[in-house]
Formats: structure tokens, sequence, C-alpha cells
């Protein structure tokens, strides 16, 4: 009998979900959004976003020698800068140039660094996986946080992981741009647009799922709780798709910039940065919110507070 009562109040609970009119679901989207947002605001995401687009400033050479470093005990494919700008060129054309050309120069004079090298450019890089997990913490206003081992095996996955995905990309990226210079022989000319096409979106699709799982990652083991692996992926998708969008925008105002004729300086490529950095910070704790927002107990926890809210109404 107990679960017959248990099976009917689930069907109930089913029917009513089917019956819900649509305009209580919009109503209830604008609310987890509201509240969001909210969290987002009301919690100085702006300025934690600052700290984290100035880490990313400040840690981005290290984080490229550590990079190059990893990258040398597999392959040699990162001794040449070309290919570090054939995977940019398309994703980040402006900003790639500048930081990949000095990143060079500056390892061509410092030569190599050694295993005492190798640690002080991990501690430098550590400070930025350590402001978003603090970003994060106070975002959500959760007390309870990792441990500084927990941050430094995360960090150390995400500078392994980091060195063996820019491995493969660079090979891929310059087996393509060797494909597109071959000039293979097709058929039609119909066909041998659909193979650059096909291409480009590849050039495209890949620093795109990059940059989605590395979101995904940090969502999932830089938080301060437990955040399910469907939670980090559709948040890790969202930054994704949020990221691709700044980089479009950029392109279309630096595109209009042209047409003024703006001269394009080493130092307007930093500023660039500098803003693009920001507004992928913004992103990102905004998007971390709607994270929180979805957890099951937030839900819950929200449910009940509008119940509430509309019995004393």
């Amino acid at each position: 009998e107990v679960v017959d009562k248990q099976e009917g109040e689930g069907r109930e609970e089913t029917s009513r979900a089917k019956e819900t009119p649509p305009g209580e679901r919009i109503a209830a989207v604008l609310r987890y959004a509201r509240r969001s947002v909210s969290r987002f605001i009301e919690g100085n995401g702006f300025v934690y976003s600052s700290a984290i687009s100035f880490n990313v400033f400040l840690s981005i050479i290290p984080f490229l020698f550590i990079v190059s470093m990893v990258g040398g005990f597999f392959s040699r494919s990162l001794s040449n800068p070309n290919g570090w700008q054939t995977l940019l060129q398309d994703f980040f054309p402006f900003a790639a140039d500048v930081i990949i050309e000095n990143f060079f120069l500056l390892q061509k004079k410092t030569g190599t660094l050694g295993i005492f090298g190798f640690v002080a450019l991990f501690l430098t890089t550590l400070s930025f996986t350590n402001t978003v997990h603090l970003s994060l913490s106070v975002l959500w206003g959760e007390r309870k946080r990792k441990g500084f081992l927990s941050i430094f095996l995360s960090h150390f996955l995400i500078i392994i992981g980091s060195g063996v995905v820019i491995i493969a990309i660079t090979i891929i990226a310059s087996l393509t741009a060797l494909l597109r210079k071959a000039g293979i022989p097709l058929e039609t000319p119909a066909l041998r647009f659909l193979v650059d096409e096909s291409l480009r979106i590849f050039n495209h699709l890949i620093p795109f799922i990059v940059i989605s799982l590395a979101s995904a990652f940090a969502y999932r083991h830089l938080s301060p709780i437990h955040v399910p692996i469907p939670h980090s992926l559709s948040g890790g998708f969202v930054f994704g798709v949020l990221t691709y969008l700044v980089k479009e925008g950029f392109i279309l105002y630096l595109r209009f910039l042209s047409r003024l004729n703006v001269i394009y300086g080493s130092i307007f490529g930093i500023v660039c940065f500098i803003i693009a950095s920001y507004l992928f910070a913004v992103f990102f704790l905004m998007t971390a919110c709607f994270i929180y927002e979805a957890l099951p107990e937030k839900t819950e926890k929200a449910e009940e507070e509008s119940d509430d809210s509309l019995a004393g109404g």
C-alpha cells in the first residue's frame, strides 16, 4: 500500500508538471534568470571578474612557457611559432600575433629554464587557479573551500592537459594549413569549396570544444561545493558560446575601426586583449551563477520561497 501511494503521488506530480501552463514556465525561467543576475551583481561579480582578468594578463606568458616546456617532452611542434599563430589566428586573430611573437622572443633570450624555472612559473600561474576558486566561493556565498593540495592538483592537471591538448591542436592546425597550401586536386570547384569550408569550421570548432571542456573542468573541480557533471558540462557549453560571440563581436568591431583607418599597434592589441579577458571573466562568473542557481537544492529552496510568498500574498 505504501508503494502504491508513493507511485500515485509520483504520477500526480508528473501530471502537474505536464499541465503547467507555458506562462508559468516562462515566469519560472525569468525568476531563475533574475536570481542568477542578482547573485552576480550583489556578490560583486564585476570586481572578481577584474581580479580574474588581471591574473589572466599576468599568467599568460608564464602559462605559455610551462605549456611549451611540457610539450617539449612529447613533441617539437611547440618550438615553431607558426603552429601557435595558425592555431590562434582564426579564433584570436589580433591578440595572437603580439602575444606569441613576444613569447618566442623572450624564450630565445632566456633559453632553458630548468626545473627551478618550471616550479617558479608553476607557482606564478597557480595564483590564477586560486583566484578562480576564491571568486566562486565568495560569489556563491559558500564558506567551504578546498585546501591548497586540491587546488595544486587541479592546477597541475590543467597544465598537463593544456600541454597535451595544445600539442594535438597545433599538429592538426599545421596539417590543415598544409592541406590548404598543397592544392589537392579536386574534380569540381564546389567540392573544393566544401573541403575549404570544412577545414575552416574545423579550425573554429576545436578551440570552442577546448574552451568548453576547460571551463566545465573549472566549474566541476574549482567550485567550493559539489557540482554535478551535467551542470558543469552545460555551463561549459554556454560559456563556450558566449566566448565565441565575444570573439565575433571583436572582429566586427575591429573591422569597423579599420574602415576609419585606425592603426593596429602592439598597444592597441594589448588593450583589446585586456578587454576581451575581462569580458571572458564576466561571462565565466555569470555562467557560474546560473549553474549555482540551477543546483537541485537551490531550485527546491527557491520554489519553497516562491510558494511562501504567494501564500502570504
